[in-house]
């Protein structure tokens, strides 16, 4: 099974460096954990090729933990909140 997973991890790695995503022309927004980025990312820089316009909401957690019940109670009001802004 393990052998398995490698294939598997290189067949998703080889597509992934093939892929090519073309750039967003809209507004994107992002909810950065900031407690688990890299100190000398520059998250804009980053995102520039992709998107042209990058609204950024950091958020104090870890990526892994971005979704869990403790973020959520920020980040539901806050997406709640997005949503009822950009249908006004």
């Amino acid at each position: 099974m393990f052998s398995t997973i490698v294939a598997n991890y290189k067949d998703a790695v080889a597509r992934l460096a093939e892929a090519r995503t073309p750039r967003y022309a809209g507004k994107a927004t992002l909810f950065m954990a900031e407690k688990t980025l890299p100190a000398d990312m520059d998250v804009p820089a980053t995102w520039k090729p992709f998107v042209s316009d990058l609204e950024i909401w950091p958020l104090d957690c870890e990526h892994a933990d971005i979704l869990s019940a403790t973020s959520l109670k920020v980040l539901g009001p806050l997406i709640n909140r997005l949503l009822s802004e950009s249908r006004s």
